[in-house]
C-alpha cells in the first residue's frame, strides 16, 4: 500500500496525464507508470502485476483504477517512460520508503527480444534480433530492486558490478560511518568474478629523474602487468615511509610481491661488503624486510623475484653469494649484458618434482628454460625455507616455505616472460589465486 501510494504520487508529479491527445483515456499515464514502477521494484512481471491488481482492491483504490490494465498495456507504458524519469522516480521511491539493506543480491539475464515477447518487432513486422542483457541488484529484506542496468553486448557480467555496487551502496546499511552491508551473487552472475580483485603490493626501487635529478620510484612495468594478467590488482609500495604507515599499507594487501633490483646490504647477513656489491639501498632493504617478516608471520601470500628471492632468504636469516662470477666455478653466465636478456632463455633450471613451485608452474618435467639477470645468489638457506630449484652449476634458483600457504621465491624473471610463456604466467596465477582466499 505504502509503495503504491508513493509510486502514484511520484508519477503524478512528474508525468503528463496522457501521453497523446488521442489516448483512449481508460487509464492515465501516471496510473500506468505507477504500476510499472511497482512491478520493477517489487520484482514482478507485468503478468504478475496484472493478476496482483485483480486480487488487490486496496491497491487499485490507491491508484484510482476503475479497471485493471493488462500486461500488454503495462508493457507499452514502460516503453513510453523516459529512462531519466524512471531513474528519478526510482531514487525518490526508495528514499521515501526508507530502504536500508544488510544484504543485496546481484543477478543478470541475457536474451534476444524475440525470446522474451512477440511484441519486439520493428515497424515492418520483422523480429528484432539484437541481444539484450538486464542486470539487477535486489535488497534481501525489502525485495526492492536497488540497482539496475542493461547492455546489448554479450560477455561476462562482472564488468557491470562496480556500477551496480555504487547504486546499491546508497541503500546499504552503514554503522558509525563504516560499510555494514554485503553484495552477493550466484554463479550465474560470474560468481567468482564478483569478489573484489586481490590487492597485490609490489615493492619498488629508487632512482633519479633524468631532467631534474629529483628522486623517483621505479619498477619495471612487467611486474604490475603480470599481476593484472593473472587476475590481481597491482599497487606499488612506496619507499621511505615509517613503519606505522608501512603497516597500514600492508594490512590492506592480499599478497606481497618483492621485485628485482640492486644488491642487498651485506651487513644484513653479517658479511663484509665485497667491492663487487653495488646499488645498495638500505631504505629499500628495511621496507622489504619488514614486509617479508610480516607476510610470513601472518601467512600472507608472498612471491620474491630475483633480488626479491635473495631478500626473502636474508630477511628470514640466510646469506648471499655476493658475486657469482668470482665465487662460483661456472661456465654459465647468470648476469646478462643488456635488457635483451630479460626476454631470452639463458639456461635451464631443474625444479623439484612434487614441490609447490613445480605445481604452481604446471610443469610435466623438471627442466624449465629461464632468463637470467643477476650476479648474486642465495648462499646459506634460511631455516624455514627449502631449495626446490637449481641451475646446472648448482646455483639456487627456487625457494619455498613448506609451512605457509604461498611463500615462493625464484631467481629468474618470470614477469618478463609471463605474457608469452604459460608456465611463467601460471606462477602469477597461482600467487593471485592464493591471495584471493
Amino acid at each position: 500500500m505504502r509503495v503504491a501510494r508513493i509510486a502514484y504520487q511520484l508519477a503524478q508529479s512528474r508525468l503528463p496525464k496522457y501521453t497523446h491527445v488521442k489516448s483512449p483515456h481508460r487509464f492515465t499515464f501516471p496510473q500506468l507508470a505507477a504500476c510499472v514502477l511497482m512491478a520493477f521494484y517489487l520484482d514482478m512481471s507485468y503478468r504478475d502485476m496484472e493478476e496482483w491488481l485483480l486480487a488487490t482492491d486496496q491497491v487499485r483504490a490507491v491508484l484510482e483504477l476503475k479497471e485493471v490494465p493488462d500486461h500488454s498495456t503495462l508493457s507499452r507504458a514502460a516503453k513510453r517512460l523516459k529512462v531519466v524519469d524512471l531513474t528519478r522516480m526510482r531514487d525518490e521511491l526508495l528514499g521515501q520508503a526508507g530502504v536500508e539493506e544488510d544484504v543485496v543480491v546481484a543477478d543478470g539475464t541475457g536474451f534476444t527480444p524475440r525470446q522474451a515477447s512477440s511484441y519486439y518487432v520493428n515497424r515492418t513486422g520483422k523480429p528484432i534480433q539484437e541481444f539484450i542483457k538486464g542486470l539487477y541488484v535486489m535488497g534481501l529484506r525489502t525485495r526492492f530492486i536497488v540497482g539496475w542496468g542493461s547492455t546489448r553486448r554479450r560477455g561476462i557480467d562482472s564488468p557491470h558490478l562496480p556500477g551496480l555496487r555504487r547504486q546499491a551502496a546508497v541503500y546499504g546499511r552503514h554503522s558509525h560511518g563504516r560499510t555494514a552491508w554485503v553484495m552477493v551473487a550466484d554463479m550465474g552472475f560470474d560468481g567468482p568474478a564478483t569478489r573484489p580483485l586481490p590487492l597485490i603490493g609490489i615493492t619498488v626501487g629508487s632512482g633519479l629523474l633524468s631532467k631534474t635529478n629529483g628522486a623517483a620510484l621505479r619498477v619495471r612495468s612487467t611486474y604490475p602487468a603480470s599481476v593484472e594478467l593473472a587476475g590481481g590488482a597491482p599497487i606499488l609500495i612506496p619507499l621511505r615511509v615509517d613503519d606505522q604507515a608501512l603497516r597500514a599499507i600492508y594490512e590492506r594487501l592480499d599478497g606481497v610481491l618483492v621485485s628485482g633490483g640492486g644488491d642487498i646490504e651485506p651487513a644484513a647477513y653479517s658479511a663484509a661488503a665485497s667491492p663487487l656489491t653495488v646499488e645498495v639501498d638500505p631504505d629499500r632493504d628495511h621496507i622489504e624486510t619488514q614486509l617479508v617478516r610480516w607476510a610470513v608471520e601472518d601467512d600472507k601470500p608472498l612471491l620474491g623475484i630475483c633480488r626479491g628471492s635473495q631478500l626473502i632468504n636474508v630477511a628470514l636469516g640466510g646469506s648471499l653469494i655476493q658475486d657469482i662470477a668470482s665465487e662460483v666455478a661456472t661456465s654459465i653466465r647468470h648476469d646478462g649484458p643488456d635488457d635483451g636478456w630479460f626476454i631470452r632463455h639463458a639456461h635451464d633450471v631443474r625444479v623439484a618434482r612434487g614441490s609447490r613451485l613445480y605445481d604452481a608452474l604446471g610443469l610435466t618435467e623438471e627442466r624449465l628454460p629461464v632468463n637470467s639477470m643477476h650476479h648474486q645468489a642465495v648462499k646459506d638457506i634460511a631455516a624455514p625455507l627449502c631449495v626446490v630449484a637449481r641451475a646446472p652449476d648448482g646455483v639456487i634458483e627456487g625457494l619455498e616455505h613448506p609451512d605457509r600457504r604461498f611463500v615462493m621465491a625464484v631467481q629468474w624473471h618470470p614477469e618478463a616472460l609471463a605474457g608469452r610463456e604459460l608456465p611463467q604466467r601460471r606462477l602469477f596465477e597461482a600467487f593471485v589465486r592464493a591471495a584471493s582466499r
